[in-house]
């Protein structure tokens, strides 16, 4: 339909302001007669909403927050006992080549120290830029300040040839979480490069399909950011039903030995999400992946599973040696479980989670209690923080306008069956904008001291965070 967009009242208001502009000055047939001033609605909003989907623009958002945290220690721990009675005895040798690994992990989980409080503040930038036809740049970065500073320690030689220990105070530091462009071919591949987090596996915390983000998700802090993975990735959809992917990682050495390669297929069957995946890096057997998500009455299953038919082993003994060891068909799955339902007139107040993970190639006795397997185990970068033992267990449970619109409860606890330790977490978080976030949490380990999750000494943590979006 069309509509005249008539200026009288533009032109009133001008001949008020000029006063040489008379009634006789406006020739009405003439100010109307030109179909310039004559606008189809339908092109008008079709013309917008071009201009937004095509145009150019720059985005910048983000947030800034800070996390404050106290801990107590046990009086006795595993890590306690390895830096009091073995690393003093270790050959000067050994010492001086691991010395910079030595004093940072006895920074990093405070040994030594009855009980120690840490404070940062973080600025994340997210910047946005679009192009036309769907091209974009996007980068992600931390910018964290520490009031009472952190140590970088290197190594270096001197003249002789000695292995030297440099130590370097800081405050700040910078951490490049994610940065990349994405384009396309004709709207019909789509293609990202550069380091990037992908939404491989549909587990809430365990993901075996996953070999390919390099930072896992952590317990006591789910919403962090993680840290991308550099590479390709493309992904070719077929209707709303089918989707492949592709991606190469481009590793972290020039070396093509080091590249890894992960396709997956992806399909939708009536209500059940299915994706077959595989993975393969050069000598390295192929990992073959299955992930499952679909809904029975009320409740969302999510499963996982990855298998290679041979995986090589790396156990630490208590002579500081490894041994190799070769397992066939290494099987590692996860099956989460989700609901959520009313309470009191309210839709989905309480929410209802939990998972539970199996490792074939995981240990099914407790070596923490053995302070030079954990110190060969750390020297030789063999622990995965929660895929270590066999059988590992999480929930959570989530209470929505908690006493008050504003105030969400929740409880949730990671368990190793193996060895018999875990952590739990009550947290409180109270939005009163939908910009601003407090949150305070009260966790705790329990088991006996030398178990996965008391081997560091860490007992009871408070710990307090207010952020802002922007």
């Amino acid at each position: 339909m069309k509509f005249r967009v008539y200026l009288l009242i533009v032109l009133m208001l001008h001949g008020f302001a000029n006063p040489c502009l008379s009634r006789d000055d406006l020739d009405m047939d003439n100010l109307f007669s030109n179909d310039g001033f004559i606008i189809q609605i339908d092109d008008l909003e079709n013309e917008s909403v071009m201009s937004i989907i095509n145009g150019r623009s720059v985005n910048f958002s983000g947030s800034l927050y800070n996390k404050s945290r106290y801990t107590t220690k046990r009086s006795d721990y595993t890590l306690k006992t390895i830096f009091v009675d073995y690393v003093s005895q270790l050959p000067e040798s050994f010492r001086e080549q691991n010395q910079a690994d030595i004093d940072k992990f006895k920074e990093t989980y405070h040994i030594g120290d009855d009980d120690w409080f840490t404070s940062t503040m973080t600025a994340n930038l997210l910047f946005d830029i679009r192009l036309v036809d769907n091209v974009r740049g996007f980068m992600n970065l931390d910018a964290i300040y520490y009031p009472y500073g952190f140590s970088e320690y290197h190594l270096a030689r001197d003249e002789n040839q000695k292995i030297l220990e440099i130590e370097e105070e800081k405050d700040t530091d910078l951490i490049l979480k994610e940065i990349f462009i994405d384009a396309n071919i004709n709207k019909k591949v789509f293609l990202r490069g550069g380091k990037q987090v992908l939404q491989w596996g549909r587990g809430f915390f365990f993901n075996p399909t996953d070999l390919i983000n390099i930072e896992k998700k952590r317990f006591l802090d789910m919403d962090a950011n993680r840290e991308g993975t550099y590479g390709l990735k493309a992904h070719v959809p077929f209707g709303i039903k089918y989707n492949v992917y592709g991606f190469i990682d481009l590793g972290t050495e020039e070396d093509t030995d080091y590249f890894a390669y992960a396709g997956k297929f992806e399909f939708l069957l009536d209500k059940t999400e299915i994706s077959l995946s595989s993975w393969k890096k050069k000598g390295v057997d192929p990992i073959f992946g299955f992930d499952i998500s679909t809904r029975w009455e009320n409740i969302d299953i999510l499963g996982e599973l990855s298998l290679t038919s041979k995986e090589t082993v790396l156990r630490p003994n208590n002579d500081f040696t490894v041994t190799e060891t070769e397992d066939r068909w290494v099987p590692r799955y996860s099956l989460a479980l989700m609901t959520s339902f009313d309470f009191m007139d309210i839709n989905d107040r309480i929410t209802l989670g939990s998972e539970l993970y199996y490792n074939h190639a995981g240990y099914s006795e407790n070596i923490f209690d053995d302070p030079a397997k954990v110190l060969t185990l750390f020297a030789n970068d063999l622990y995965t923080m929660h895929n270590h033992s066999v059988y590992y267990a999480m929930f959570f449970a989530e209470y929505k306008e908690f006493f008050i619109n504003d105030l969400t409860f929740c409880l949730s606890g990671l368990g190793n069956y193996t060895d018999k330790s875990g952590i739990g977490m009550a947290q409180l978080k109270y939005t009163p904008l939908y910009d601003f976030t407090l949150e305070c949490s009260l966790s705790s380990t329990f088991g006996d001291d030398g178990a996965e999750f008391t081997f560091t000494g860490d007992e009871v943590s408070i710990e307090v965070v207010a952020k802002i979006l922007f």
